[in-house]
């Protein structure tokens, strides 16, 4: 198995959701571009306001924008099963 090297991400990220709604998941599986929501589970985040926009606004009507800002830790190396 091909190994891939591990890379630390430290920055800050925004989110657009319907207006009222929580800033975390917990709401029925996007339909993403790329990704179908049923397949791929995740949290989809931009890396300033303006790709926020631009990405989500064909799909939600009233936005709210949350931001995050992390720092997380390359995680080790996992081994299959």
């Amino acid at each position: 198995m091909k190994q891939i090297p591990a890379v630390p991400v430290a920055g800050s990220w925004y989110r657009h959701v319907p207006a009222g709604a929580a800033p975390m998941p917990g709401h029925p599986a996007p339909d993403g571009r790329w990704q179908r929501g049923k397949q791929v589970a995740g949290l989809y985040l931009a890396e300033d306001p303006d790709t926020v926009w631009a990405e989500w606004y064909r799909a939600l009507a009233e936005p709210t924008r949350w931001s995050w800002r992390e720092e997380i830790a390359p995680a080790p190396h996992m081994h299959p099963r």
